[in-house]
Parts: C-alpha cells; sequence; structure tokens
C-alpha cells in the first residue's frame, strides 16, 4: 500500500474488518484476496450548480469580446457548465437566489467509504444540495447573501456533516 493510502482487504468478494497502512503486506493471490487502495489524504470536491469542464468550449470573436465585459466570462469561455437546477434556490423570504457551492471533503474511514452507499459521491452531493435547501428556505435572502452569511456557511458546514455522520459514510 502506497504512501497515504488505506488498503480495504477483501476476502471472497466480501470486505473483511482488517485494513492495510501504508507498507508491505501479506495477502493470498487473487480469486481469494484483492486489496482497494483508498487515497485518504486526498482532498476530494463536489460542486453544486455548475460543473468544470475538461476540455473548454470553443468561442467564437464575437462572443469573446462580448464576453469580455461579463463577470462570468470564465462561464460563458466554457470553463465551466451551469446546472440551474441544481443552484436555484427558494429563500424564506421567498426570493430566487442562485447558490454555486464547491463542497471539499475528505476520507476518514476507507471502509466506511467503500461500503456504506454505493456512490458516495452522488449520496454527499444529494445530502448537501438538500442540505442547502432546507437552510436557505429558512433564511431571508440578505442573510444568505450578506448580512449573515458567516453564519449560514456554518449552518451548513454543521448539518452536512451530522448528515454525513448520522448515515455514517467515513467523511469529513
Amino acid at each position: 500500500v502506497g504512501p497515504g493510502r488505506t488498503g480495504v482487504l477483501i476476502r471472497f468478494g466480501q470486505a473483511q474488518e482488517v485494513t492495510f497502512s501504508p507498507g508491505a503486506h501479506l495477502k493470498a493471490p487473487w480469486p481469494v484476496d484483492r486489496v482497494i487502495r483508498v487515497d485518504m489524504p486526498l482532498v476530494r470536491r463536489v460542486e453544486i450548480g455548475f460543473r468544470t469542464r475538461e476540455i473548454p468550449r470553443a468561442v467564437t470573436r464575437v462572443a469573446e469580446e462580448f464576453y469580455a465585459t461579463l463577470w462570468e466570462s470564465r462561464h460563458a469561455a466554457g470553463t465551466y457548465e451551469k446546472l440551474p437546477e441544481e443552484a436555484l434556490r427558494l429563500t424564506g423570504d421567498e426570493n430566487i437566489v442562485d447558490m454555486n457551492m464547491v463542497l471539499f471533503y475528505r476520507v476518514t474511514d476507507a471502509r466506511k467509504y467503500l461500503f456504506t452507499v454505493a456512490d458516495p459521491e452522488s449520496y454527499i452531493r444529494s445530502v448537501t444540495e438538500y442540505t442547502l435547501g432546507v437552510s436557505a428556505g429558512s433564511r431571508a435572502i440578505d442573510d444568505v447573501l450578506t448580512v449573515d452569511r458567516a453564519t449560514f456557511e456554518i449552518v451548513l458546514r454543521e448539518g452536512v456533516q451530522s448528515a454525513l455522520d448520522a448515515a455514517d459514510v467515513g467523511v469529513e
């Protein structure tokens, strides 16, 4: 197991309680044992309201001149793809706010991360979207965007973490 990774032992297709720390370990050959390695210190990210594109979209010369005057020129230039179905939220005072967010997380328990839920990243995204909607829906738009934004971010972070802890996903 390489540096910074944790190995989870799979014996006859079933996850074992034992995990391997970095270093050399003995195991039975493939049909009996296999090891899934998880990069523990890696900080992963989940994007809410947009996705970063691997390959930027081509922009015409006329569009390039137009987008250069906008604050969102990186979005228009093809680096980001907006997802309004994730980004738009209703606040407590019935205003619609466009919320884009990046959630950073890391794995704290490799076995739980791999085997508690089928797709941990999708689960984390769903929990974050739900918590974002509930948190924004209970506050006025000014509290969400300006006046009480720091408290809103703390409540959001604690809400997401408590939901993930309740599901025992093994991330923070």
